[in-house]
Parts: structure tokens; C-alpha cells; sequence
């Protein structure tokens, strides 16, 4: 018997990465990202700007990104052990 393509998708469960992946893409997204600072709001950052580099300005956002958009994108079930804290 020979399973289908769109059969295994459906049953396959979430694999490790996917938490990651998710979290990335909306992260590359500017609709999501401009989204996420008005629930937030936030200002836009500049990742490539030093002094928002050096004052860790672009860590305390994409940190505060990565937790929004989890919980968003109903992904919490999905977050590995070493990232969970602040999900419980």
C-alpha cells in the first residue's frame, strides 16, 4: 500500500525545528513585525544601527518579538526546553 504525499503531511507531527522556523519567518515579515509594535508599542528598530546594537536595544526587542509571536502564532506547545522559560 502506498501512502500518498498529502497524507503524510497531515499526520506527520511537528518536528523540533519548526518552533524556530515559524518564529524566524514572521521575524522576516514586515506586516508581522509592524503588527507586533502596535500591540506592542513599539518603535521600529534598526538592527544594523550600533548604538541600539551596543545599548542592547535590538536584543530586548527581538527577545520581546520572539515571546509575542509564539504565543501569537500559538506555538508554545512547540518551544524547546532551553527557550521556555516565561512560557509555563
Amino acid at each position: 500500500m502506498h501512502v500518498r504525499s498529502d497524507e503524510t503531511k497531515k499526520s506527520r507531527p511537528a518536528f523540533n525545528g519548526s518552533w524556530r522556523v515559524a518564529v524566524d519567518r514572521a521575524w522576516r515579515s514586515p506586516s508581522f513585525r509592524r503588527r507586533f509594535e502596535i500591540e506592542c508599542g513599539l518603535s521600529p528598530i534598526d538592527e544594523t544601527k550600533d548604538e541600539q546594537i551596543d545599548s542592547g536595544e535590538v536584543a530586548a526587542y527581538y527577545n520581546q518579538f520572539v515571546a509575542w509571536a509564539t504565543l501569537t502564532l500559538g506555538l508554545t506547545d512547540q518551544v524547546p526546553p532551553f527557550a521556555q522559560r516565561g512560557y509555563d
